[in-house]
């Protein structure tokens, strides 16, 4: 499993793509066999107005703890002969891995919301296109908020270590 995360945080954005990619492929194949069906169009424009709100919330959930890091890391730099935890985290490569992470996953909701905001207005016959975006969009949330919790869950054990 340790091996499994370590190639994810590698290369976490890429993976989520690839990953959502993956599951569009198989809804694609389960709507051409007609196991599953494109909802009408009401329901797509619907979805891509509900899917870009949690997108942006959630970017700006991340930038919010993101900023939070940040300021400790600058209110913490007078030297210190008993760093605390947190200090030391912050003066370790982890900081910078940490800090690496959560603006590739800021950067990638903001790609897929605007996205879907370009396919939304776009003219477009072919709705579905918009509809297979939103699924895409909606794994890369999926797999942006559990790597987001991950990276939380480590902070908070280190702290209390």
């Amino acid at each position: 499993m340790r091996k499994v995360l370590d190639l994810y945080f590698r290369f976490p954005v890429f993976i989520d793509y690839v990953l959502g990619l993956s599951v569009v492929g198989v809804m694609n194949y389960n709507i051409r066999l007609g196991i599953l069906k494109i909802p009408k169009d009401e329901i797509i424009l619907s979805l891509a107005s509900e899917t870009t709100t949690i997108l942006l919330t959630l970017a700006g959930f991340i930038l919010t703890f993101l900023t939070i890091l940040i300021t400790f890391k600058t209110g913490n730099l007078a030297e210190n002969k008993n760093p605390s935890l947190m200090e030391k985290f912050c003066n370790s490569s982890l900081y910078k891995e940490t800090t690496k992470l959560l603006k590739g996953g800021i950067k990638s909701l903001i790609f897929t919301t605007l996205v879907i905001y370009v396919l939304r207005f776009v003219n477009m016959s072919d709705i579905w296109v918009l509809y297979y975006w939103i699924m895409l969009s909606i794994i890369v949330l999926l797999l942006t908020i559990l790597r987001a919790l991950f990276i939380l869950e480590n902070i908070l054990n280190f702290h209390t270590e």
